[in-house]
């Protein structure tokens, strides 16, 4: 789902001597009016982007290429496509999100890579069009005195792993000479408490719809090593609306079997979950204190 992640999460990673810090943004979409936290997102998803060696801009291909069956297509036969295929139709579109990263990208003049993901849901007929459409993109991103801003074009697919390993091997080769930033045992910069905040947010995404994810926000309230070395974690899930509330106290008894299986597995030990479930009507636009604790900027 997209806008799902809400601070630029640090992912370390060690290949051979070489450390490589991965920057996983805020999605950027065009904010509505008043719509204060996108705006915030999309504000802390460009400052990341400036500071960056290299960016890659990942794209939906099974979004892009024609003969797809609409939205949340996945699994659904491809329909047929009608030839001969228009090179246009193979561009971003004017006013979408994906046409705004690029123009922005381009008038910067800041060079990054493209990232054609979602390869496997390519039926053979559509993978053919993925070289036309690596040139038109390409051509898209033509910034005039100073040429193309793509640099590099990969065909990936993120769920099996297809074409990940030229992406690391190509950014393992272009990274800077300097000493390491992190310990080599080190995998992320978040501590572990929002770490925790953040798997019970994907469980409400992939068990609820529609506004309710993106209006919940996860607060954890204490995270204790207990005696017998397993953890009690206390969390309170903030919602912006009595229907929204009804609906997560619903599943409450889901999201802590999930989000207790899944802290587990991370923290390779036992963890007692206690969640609750609050109405804070209007956080997403006017309540500072949450914008800290996400690291975003309040304005």
């Amino acid at each position: 789902k997209r806008q799902t992640t809400r601070n630029s999460m640090y992912g370390i990673a060690m290949e051979g001597g070489t450390q490589l810090v991965y920057i996983d943004t805020p999605g950027i979409m065009a904010p509505r009016p008043k719509e204060r936290l996108n705006k915030a997102l999309v504000k802390s998803a460009w400052n990341s982007a400036r500071g960056a060696d290299e960016i890659f801009f990942i794209v939906d291909t099974d979004k892009i290429i024609p003969g797809g069956s609409g939205r949340g297509r996945a699994g659904k036969p491809a329909m047929a496509i009608r030839h001969p295929v228009d090179p246009l139709s193979l561009r971003f579109r004017d006013g979408t999100n994906e046409h705004l990263i690029m123009q922005r990208l381009t008038q910067r003049g800041q060079k990054f890579n493209l990232i054609l993901n979602k390869v496997d849901q390519l039926n053979s007929e559509r993978k053919t069009l993925l070289i036309p459409m690596a040139e038109q993109l390409r051509r898209q991103a033509v910034m005039d005195g100073q040429g193309c801003m793509v640099e590099r074009v990969f065909a990936v697919s993120a769920k099996s792993g297809k074409g990940l390993e030229a992406i690391r091997n190509y950014v393992k080769d272009r990274m800077p000479l300097g000493e390491w930033l992190y310990p080599a045992s080190q995998l992320s910069n978040i501590p572990t408490r929002v770490i925790a905040s953040e798997i019970t947010r994907e469980s409400i995404f992939l068990r609820s719809h529609e506004e309710v994810p993106y209006s919940s926000f996860v607060d954890t309230t204490s995270f204790k090593e207990q005696p017998d070395g397993s953890v009690r974690v206390e969390q309170t899930v903030f919602c912006e609306t009595e229907g929204q509330r009804r609906i997560l106290i619903g599943m409450v008894k889901d999201l802590s079997i999930r989000s207790r299986r899944e802290m587990g597995k991370f923290l390779g030990k036992e963890v007692h979950l206690f969640l609750t479930v609050r109405l804070k009507k209007g956080w997403t636009e006017g309540h500072k204190a949450f914008y800290e604790k996400m690291g975003l900027e309040f304005e």
